[in-house]
């Protein structure tokens, strides 16, 4: 089994590599414009998320408190083109990532079924744990995140009410025809 793993953990390498690269790059770019530039980088990412990169790049350059208290002096227009390319450089190196961890993931629950699933999260692998209802870091087991409020006892199901008859369907065919309009009388033919 382990020969068979070898592919696709070298893949997961190899992407883990790019996002590494390419967060660093974004992340030093991000040094010199923000007080916090992990913080400002997780922002941006965040926006680049919902409206791509470009936007996310245009909606900083319009509104950089947005996304973190900026150094003093700096310019953002000055850096937008190459934060746009920085941006989309992590974008596409973390969607290599989640397809190499994906498809490592898919051939190991082949092998064991039983076996949590493992997502990306900023670059990092998360197993799900849903017994316990948490996601739980792969580098750092103590690291755990809830993903749901779990009550201390479940709920009770709802019991469904009684069913009552359709009227219409108790009618015969002929009546079931559709309701003839309404004439206001005072227009003649």
């Amino acid at each position: 089994m382990a020969q068979a793993v070898e592919p696709f953990e070298h893949s997961v390498t190899v992407a883990r590599s790019a996002y590494a690269a390419a967060a660093g790059q974004l992340e030093t770019l991000a040094d010199g414009l923000f007080a916090d530039a992990k913080d400002a980088v997780l922002q941006l990412v965040e926006i680049a998320d919902e409206y791509g990169a470009g936007q996310a790049v245009e909606r900083l350059c319009e509104d950089a408190e947005r996304i973190g208290t900026l150094l003093p002096a700096s310019s953002l227009s000055d850096h937008r083109e190459a934060l746009d390319a920085a941006l989309e450089t992590l974008l596409e190196a973390r969607d290599q990532l989640d397809t190499a961890v994906a498809a490592r993931d898919r051939h190991l629950r082949t092998v064991e079924p039983t076996k949590p699933q493992v997502l990306v999260f900023a670059g990092r692998e998360f197993v799900v744990d849903t017994r316990r209802g948490e996601l739980r870091s792969v580098d750092n087991p103590d690291e755990r995140y809830l993903l749901v409020d779990r009550p201390e006892r479940p709920a009770e199901k709802p019991r469904p009410g009684p069913v009552l008859p359709d009227p219409q369907s108790q009618q015969p065919e002929q009546a079931r025809a559709a309701p003839v309009p309404e004439t206001k009388p005072g227009r003649g033919r």
